[in-house]
């Protein structure tokens, strides 16, 4: 169930939250939706389930219009906002109910379909204890549960790991891989790492309007720097200085740029380097040469990849319009 956004824009007043955004996200792909504070991350997916409404462009689920069809469209959908609403004066299993109620799932169907998520996210210790008095934690998974009771094809989670400790986290993200081989997920984080754990695509945003969308793979390959590289070698002398070292690298016909790393990174005597290479040469052999002509030891050598973070920082920090 796929979901398109054409020319989606969101004003409140003279605010515009959401300024002419387009995309679209497919079944079997998690896709982050990511940018800083006040990105319009939280509006976008709010117009997406039917909280709101656009002041202008159109969203389609799966063909269907949320202006025109918006009952239709949200019960295709599990929306677990950030503020992880509950009834905290119910038990678990009372809220539940009573949530699948609210999501069409048959009567007679509400009572297996609850177990089945109480088994899911392991909740049957707290199962008839007031959400109120549970711990955050749990409160959270309850709030995943929620999401999920009635099954829905679309899945939006902002900020879903919250409040979990970590071997919770694992499993979230492996259950939320899991789900996105059959599902549409769009997941809001500010973790970039966990996005680029679970996510296959990224939507990038930043006031109110898309900086990028391509999957994670076709953004590295295109905010990477040529051939650089993370060099760690161990001087014999101790003594020997970083910079003198940097100056031998630098001389190197194949290095264009070789930057010291800071010394709280490597003990006393090792010394790390990213060096940036002539693009298609032989580093590991002209490093391996350079190092027996100096009588030093090439400790590590790692083709430095661009990280999520990289490219956020770079793309946000730079949109100054």
């Amino acid at each position: 169930m796929s979901i398109i956004l054409r020319n989606v824009s969101k004003r409140f007043g003279k605010v515009v939250a959401v300024n002419n955004v387009s995309f679209a996200v497919h079944p079997g792909e998690v896709t982050g939706l990511l940018g800083p504070n006040g990105a319009g991350k939280t509006t976008t997916v709010r117009l997406i389930s039917g909280f709101l409404t656009p002041s202008s462009g159109v969203i389609e689920v799966n063909g269907a219009t949320c202006s025109r069809d918006s009952i239709d469209v949200r019960r295709q959908i599990g929306y677990l906002p950030e503020d992880n609403p509950l009834y905290h004066d119910m038990t678990v299993v009372e809220h539940l109910v009573f949530i699948a109620g609210l999501q069409g799932v048959p009567k007679g169907d509400r009572n297996r379909r609850v177990k089945e998520i109480v088994d899911l996210f392991d909740l049957w210790p707290g199962r008839h204890m007031n959400i109120g008095k549970l711990s955050r934690g749990y409160r959270k998974r309850v709030g995943l549960a929620q999401t999920l009771v009635h099954n829905p094809k679309i899945l939006i989670f902002d900020e879903p790991t919250t409040g979990l400790d970590p071997n919770q986290i694992i499993e979230f993200r492996r259950f939320i891989n899991e789900l996105g081989r059959e599902k549409t997920v769009i997941y809001c984080s500010h973790n970039l790492a966990e996005v680029q754990a679970i996510c296959s695509r990224v939507v990038i945003m930043n006031k109110g309007r898309t900086l990028s969308d391509a999957a994670i793979g076709t953004l590295q390959q295109e905010f990477q720097r040529g051939m650089q590289y993370f060099v760690t070698i161990e001087p014999p002398d101790a003594s020997t200085s970083p910079e003198a070292m940097r100056n031998i690298l630098q001389n190197v016909r194949i290095f264009k740029d070789v930057t010291s790393i800071e010394p709280g990174w490597h003990d006393e005597r090792r010394r790390s380097f990213y060096v940036d290479a002539v693009q298609g040469s032989d580093v590991v052999k002209e490093l391996f040469a350079m190092c027996v002509s100096n009588s030093w030891t090439l400790v590590d050598v790692q083709r430095r990849s661009v990280k999520i973070e990289d490219i956020f920082h770079q793309l946000t920090s730079t949109d100054l319009s």
